[in-house]
């Protein structure tokens, strides 16, 4: 896996950053790192520790499971600092981004993809786990290529690299439809809402060993990698999480994390 990411790394021009002085001071003097994310129960990247209660708008890491908060946690320890997990302001991952902006927190760090359009607003560090969207419908669809999308009637997280995907591929807009979390776009496809969703790898594989009458018709061009957000001018503190995320592969520690979380790549 560390070869693998260290090429992924290197194929996004994300291994060095250049440093300008601000934004990790800060963080280290305010002795807390304040995590934006989406939590939701469906994730094992960020979801809500239902045995330490609701989810909290601003909480520490007690508070929630998953992939990337114990990666983050590790980050702020390396740090010296606290880690505060802010809850996106609206269920969107298209909150995500303006939420960083607006300032309410120092990182995004949610199983979010690296896009194009995502790249043009924040800055990525390099990325920590690789996935792919699949295209999940009926056993009775005879959906099963991408000429079959057209006409059809599909459903995506809002704000998900998935829209931003099948837009580029030339499948209308008005084609697709939208809801806020992954079980949504499952229950629409069973309930004949939609033709077909699109999800990622890691979503999808749980959910078809549960339901025998959803499957995958295929898999969408490319792969998904999943990096942590910073503002474009928080330089210092980008250079300092890449380099924590290339020791945690060279250690052997996230492949532990993720591991201990049971994902399927």
């Amino acid at each position: 896996m560390a070869s693998t990411l260290k090429a992924v790394a290197l194929a996004f021009g994300l291994a060095a950053a250049t440093v300008s002085a601000g934004d990790l001071a800060e963080v280290r003097e305010s002795g807390v790192l304040t995590v934006i994310s989406f939590p939701h129960q469906e994730s094992e990247f960020v979801r809500t520790n239902l045995e330490a209660g609701p989810t909290p708008e601003l909480g520490p890491a007690s508070r929630f499971i998953g992939i990337d908060v114990d990666i983050m946690s590790a980050f702020a320890a390396r740090l010296g600092v606290e880690l505060q997990i802010r809850r996106v302001s609206e269920p969107s991952y298209g909150a995500l981004i303006p939420d960083l902006l607006a300032g309410r927190g120092d990182l995004i760090a949610s199983s979010l993809t690296i896009t194009e359009e995502r790249s043009k607003k924040v800055a990525f560090s390099v990325p920590y786990f690789t996935a792919y969207k699949v295209v999940v419908v009926r056993d009775d669809s005879s959906i099963d290529g991408l000429d079959d999308l057209a006409g059809r009637r599909g459903v995506v997280i809002e704000g998900s690299s998935h829209h931003e995907q099948l837009l580029g591929l030339g499948v209308p807009a008005d084609g697709i439809g939208f809801v806020n979390f992954t079980l949504e776009c499952f229950s629409a496809v069973l309930d004949g809402e939609a033709d077909y969703t699109v999800v990622d790898s890691v979503a999808a594989a749980p959910e078809l060993r549960a339901e025998p009458r959803l499957e995958i018709a295929f898999r969408l061009p490319g792969e998904d990698h999943y990096a942590v957000a910073v503002p474009k001018e928080s330089t210092e503190l980008l250079a300092e999480l890449d380099a924590f995320l290339g020791e945690l592969v060279s250690s052997g520690r996230l492949a532990e994390i993720i591991e201990r979380h049971h994902v399927a790549r």
